[in-house]
């Protein structure tokens, strides 16, 4: 790098400032066409005007080194032999003394970077990165999108670092109490989905033979109906005695392989009628039970397990009704008492 001494000891701000003043009317007008064109191409360049002006502050704060020292620089080897080359960029800074977002000048930061404008290698981690040197590096190969409501913000800039890390430690055990509760509603709802899925391969397991099951109690209404069919005159001829002990014998077969199978047949007859059980297809007149009772049994019910497979059709009792003459009696009776 080319250095030549300074003569910035020499000069006088406030004596240039006042000539300036003095003088605005005729320097106005190109020192705002050489801005005006400086910021057109500045644009072109960076198509971010908030990025050339972090460039800018930082083309600044390089400069004040050599200020200090006493040295300059010319224009070729400042702007074509390096790049900005800081040790140190403190975001906040930046974003106060420009008053652009915290966030923003950090992203800006990154892309100046990517683009290879500045170089921040303190810890030889973002070049290495941005070369592919380095894999898993966060806004680098990693993405990073800055979210557009965030969980917890803090003012660092007007609060104690104490007071920044208490607030933090409880925002932090705060998530890890609700990341408690959520695990625990997990659990538990792991532990209801188990039940339900036991008991849904306990139901199929059980049930699964229903529409089977339906079809073969008919194999028994069919023993009971050749039964029926058989009168008790018939039934005393030897020859047929066999043929109706055969049936008996398949009858209490057939029971027997439906309860191991789970389908038990319903006790209807003398039993007092249960809508849950029994279809109601007839209503008979008894005086020897009490009304509801079933007198008869047309077609058997089953069920499978503890579920209805089949209601049982039924006759039930009533109360007989008294004919006129005997009510016409009776009521007499009663008037002349």
């Amino acid at each position: 790098m080319t250095i030549i001494p300074s003569v910035w000891a020499q000069i006088d701000e406030k004596e240039i400032f006042k000539i300036i003043s003095n003088n605005f009317s005729k320097l106005a007008p190109n020192y705002y066409y050489l801005i005006s064109n400086w910021l057109i191409r500045a644009y072109n360049v960076h198509k971010d005007i908030d990025k050339y002006i972090i460039v800018i502050y930082l083309v600044n704060k390089d400069l004040i080194v050599f200020r200090r020292n006493g040295l300059i620089v010319d224009y070729d080897t400042f702007y074509r032999d390096r790049t900005i080359e800081i040790e140190k960029i403190n975001l906040s800074d930046i974003s106060k003394d420009l008053e652009i977002p915290k966030e923003s000048v950090r992203r800006k930061i990154l892309e100046l970077e990517k683009e290879g404008v500045i170089k921040r290698d303190k810890k030889k981690l973002y070049i290495p990165a941005l070369k592919g040197e380095k894999k898993h590096v966060v806004d680098v190969d990693i993405p990073f999108d800055i979210p557009k409501k965030s969980e917890l913000s803090i003012d660092t800039e007007k609060r104690e670092p104490n007071s920044i890390a208490e607030e933090i430690i409880q925002k932090l055990n705060e998530e890890i109490e609700g990341l408690k509760d959520q695990r625990l509603r997990a659990v538990a709802e792991l532990a209801n989905f188990r039940k339900r899925a036991e008991k849904e391969q306990s139901d199929a397991l059980k049930y699964g033979i229903a529409n089977f099951a339906k079809e073969i109690i008919n194999i028994g209404d069919n023993i009971e109906r050749a039964k029926s069919s058989i009168s008790d005159d018939v039934k005393s001829n030897d020859s047929i005695k066999s043929v109706v002990e055969g049936l008996d014998l398949i009858a209490q077969s057939t029971l027997s392989t439906f309860e191991k199978i789970g389908i038990k047949k319903i006790e209807s007859l003398n039993e007092k009628f249960d809508h849950n059980l029994h279809q109601a297809m007839m209503e008979i007149e008894k005086n020897d039970c009490e009304p509801g009772t079933i007198v008869q049994e047309l077609i058997p019910g089953y069920t499978l397990h503890d579920r209805l497979l089949r209601p049982a059709m039924v006759g039930v009792s009533k109360k007989p009704q008294e004919n006129q003459g005997a009510k016409d009696t009776k009521e007499e009776e009663q008037s002349e008492k």
